[in-house]
């Protein structure tokens, strides 16, 4: 097995007992030949190639090891499980028709609850499992409107955040009951916009919070509706995710009033994992939608 590595400054690790300094040793030029070892030696001279490592670094034995990458893309992974499960149970409730009318988004909330239990062994959930239908589908994340019962015709959204063997999903879709045009073309149209906007985010190399939730906001007009949300989005890991410091420090959301990018590595050094969210709303004939997955390359 792989000895436990503990990182010190400038990702270096220093081997304290000889005893183990063979095997990581060993392990860091199985790195190598893998070509998975990220070269950096910040207190050192720059080595352009992996193949120009030297020992003559340092008295101690000095490892640039890929755990840290290893570990970011272990999590990566981890997360893409979860929303697939999440995605899942999404796809079971629409195959046993559970979303009808004459049903209670209460009562809705509850079927689903139990179907993630019963059939995906999904106990938790890390934030509140909502159903929205009619007019409720205008009310951001943090509204609490009354329950509503689905009526035929009706527009729904389910927002929920299962935890899947201790990592997050926090997964939004759009349903529409019946074939009414202006609701299909809102379910389409946030869907589409989660896309662009995916798309649009990968090619920035300077992104600050502020800046992608005023795009995603512009977007929404764009394609004649009004953003509803009152975030565009905020990180995902293992449970809990990371919090800021301070409760009050927006850093973590893509928020019209957080001017930190959103680009940054956490205080680990990891790349964080942000979610997307999108919805979109049409305040005269009372209908919203809604979108929100993982941002992804795929």
């Amino acid at each position: 097995n792989m000895p436990r590595c503990y990182l010190v400054q400038h990702y270096r690790l220093q081997i304290l007992h000889s005893s183990r300094a063979l095997t990581a040793l060993i392990i860091f030029l199985q790195h190598l030949k893998n070509n998975t070892i990220p070269l950096l030696l910040p207190s050192g001279p720059i080595r352009k190639k992996q193949q120009d490592f030297t020992s003559d670094a340092d008295p101690w034995l000095l490892v640039l090891c890929s755990i840290k990458s290893t570990s970011m893309e272990d999590a990566r992974q981890n997360l893409v499980i979860a929303e697939q499960k999440a995605k899942e149970l999404f796809n079971a409730v629409e195959q046993r028709g559970l979303i009808i009318p004459g049903k209670s988004e209460s009562e809705l909330a509850a079927e689903i609850v139990t179907l993630a239990k019963e059939q995906f062994c999904i106990e938790s959930f890390w934030h509140k499992k909502i159903v929205r239908a009619g007019a409720s589908t205008l009310y951001p994340y943090s509204g609490n409107p009354q329950d509503q019962v689905i009526k035929n015709d009706d527009i729904v959204f389910l927002d929920f955040g299962p935890i899947f063997n201790g990592w997050e999903a926090d997964l939004g879709r759009t349903y529409v009951i019946g074939n009414e045009p202006l609701k299909q073309k809102l379910k389409k149209d946030v869907e589409e916009a989660w896309q662009v906007t995916n798309a649009w985010y990968h090619r920035q190399t300077e992104l600050t919070g502020a800046a992608c939730f005023h795009y995603v906001t512009e977007l929404a007009k764009n394609y004649g509706w009004e953003f509803g949300g009152d975030i565009a989005g905020h990180i995902v890991g293992r449970y809990p995710h990371e919090q800021p410091d301070d409760p009050a420090d927006l850093g973590l959301d893509i928020h019209s009033d957080n001017h930190s990018s959103i680009l940054l590595l956490d205080k680990h050094g990891n790349k964080r994992n942000w979610i997307l969210e999108i919805q979109f709303v049409d305040r005269i004939n009372n209908i919203g939608a809604f979108f929100e997955q993982l941002l992804t390359t795929d």
